[in-house]
């Protein structure tokens, strides 16, 4: 999930390079034990000569790079296995691929001694993961945009060079988009596989209670609401969505890891989102036994499938949980709606935007293999098949142009509130989720009211501590 740029025109051109390619997307465990070893003649991606940046062009097949080494060779690999973390939905779709990479078909079957084992881990929680032993982590993992500074400052990412790893970086700036790729840079090369270009959120409600120009207003969706006796979900408690009324204010996130700024939430801005969230929030407490016009859910699915069962009338739904075409006849899309400031202006709420990658432990004993498993998980079949699946956005640049990407109402929908009021992810401090979090458990228990703001305190629990 989650980092606006200090530098305004740096930030504005990144911005517009991702709402780009979404607009040209929808329009044109326990972790246990450590990790398994294979011994393929090498253990990691080493320094040997690989290509260099400006050879990268000679890759031609930019889903299998290997072909274009004219030093590789397709030895069976020893017996091993590859542990992969990834989100519990997508172990599926991934297992299916991962049968391919390992038959005999495959490289004359090169890998078909490799066990691929998956582990149910969302990528939110990787770095917390890592952060305990990253030698005790999976080879291979997914993890959100902006916990790549973290990662990379921190190590735990295999650069994509040397003899066998830079094959894949000249794949990767081939195929995926330059704006989805380039947070991966670092000194001409890639440090993880771009994935998905979707890590963000919309509206979804219900058809029959809403039209389109009322699900505009947020005023609106909860007097409907308590009309139907229903509900409006909205994910208040959870730092990836509790900021959206600050972002509708106009509050910048400058968020550099260690080196994070966050005194702007301290701003004229900072102060009438606080008052919006206190306002809203308040506004959904249940009294007398009425079904609150405001509930926050944290289950995948909730906003849908509360819509289907008739207990929403529309919540905040994230790109990963969107609706099927068979509910899309009940379940309408749209950006987030705007909200009443405190000036009596309408605000557009705000989002964060960003997307999903695939990194190789740096700890591994088989990174070789692992960026084989890893660039198989996101190229361009894979993308494709997990688009159809899960209605991934892609970062793939041939993907991206399919006609049932362009056509697809969810990444419409998220294009839509990126173009409207999103705000760059990027390398958010662990510090910020936790002391906006704490902001809003201090709403709720009503120690936060609008004449008692207590800003101070929530930026200084937001910024990380100086080493």
């Amino acid at each position: 999930m989650h980092k606006q740029l200090k530098n305004h025109s740096m930030e504005e051109n990144m911005k517009k390079k991702l709402l780009s390619l979404l607009l040209a997307s929808v329009t044109a465990l326990s972790v246990a034990g450590g990790l398994a070893a294979c011994n393929n003649g090498s253990s990691n991606s080493g320094n040997a000569a690989g290509l260099d940046p400006s050879e990268f062009n000679k890759v031609t097949h930019w889903d299998d790079p290997m072909l274009d080494n004219a030093n590789a060779n397709n030895d069976k690999v020893e017996a091993c296995t590859i542990r992969v973390w990834a989100p519990v939905e997508v172990i599926p779709t991934y297992t299916a691929l991962m049968n391919e990479f390992t038959s005999d078909s495959y490289h004359d079957g090169k890998y078909s001694n490799v066990t691929i084992n998956f582990q149910a881990m969302e990528e939110g929680e990787v770095r917390e993961n890592l952060g305990t032993d990253a030698s005790a982590g999976a080879d291979v993992f997914f993890f959100p945009s902006d916990h790549m500074g973290d990662f990379i400052k921190s190590n735990y990412l295999a650069p994509l060079r040397g003899a066998t790893g830079s094959y894949y970086s000249a794949a990767i700036t081939q195929r995926d988009s330059e704006t989805t790729y380039a947070p991966a840079m670092k000194d001409g090369y890639c440090y993880a596989f771009p994935t998905t270009s979707d890590n963000g959120y919309y509206l979804v409600y219900n058809k029959n209670d809403l039209t389109e120009t009322e699900a505009g207003s947020l005023d609106t969706i909860i007097a409907k609401a308590k009309t139907a006796n229903k509900s409006f979900m909205y994910r208040y408690g959870t730092g990836f969505y509790a900021a959206t009324f600050f972002f509708g204010e106009g509050v910048e996130l400058d968020a550099n890891g260690a080196d994070s700024d966050f005194s702007s939430f301290m701003s004229e801005s900072g102060e009438r989102g606080a008052k919006a969230m206190i306002k809203y929030i308040n506004s959904g407490y249940c009294q007398d036994g009425e079904t609150p016009a405001i509930i926050d859910l944290g289950a995948n699915g909730a906003a849908v499938n509360g819509i289907i069962d008739g207990t929403l009338i529309a919540g905040v739904c994230g790109a990963w949980e969107a609706p099927t075409k068979e509910q899309q006849a009940t379940v309408g899309l749209a950006k987030l709606p705007t909200f009443t400031s405190v000036d009596g202006s309408q605000k557009q709420m705000g989002s964060f935007f960003g997307g999903k990658y695939c990194g190789v432990n740096s700890s591994s004993q088989n990174q070789q293999v692992a960026m084989a498993v890893a660039n198989f998980l996101t190229n361009t079949k894979a993308q494709t098949t997990r688009f159809a699946a899960h209605q991934a956005g892609p970062t793939n640049k041939v993907v991206s142009n399919l006609n049932e990407v362009k056509e697809n109402a969810p990444l419409a929908a998220l294009a839509a509130q990126v173009a409207a009021g999103g705000v760059l992810q990027g390398n958010i401090p662990g510090t910020w989720w936790s002391g906006l979090e704490t902001y809003v458990d201090d709403i709720e228990a009503g120690n936060i009211t609008e004449t008692n703001l207590g800003l101070a305190d929530m930026v200084a629990a937001m910024t990380p501590e100086k080493a």
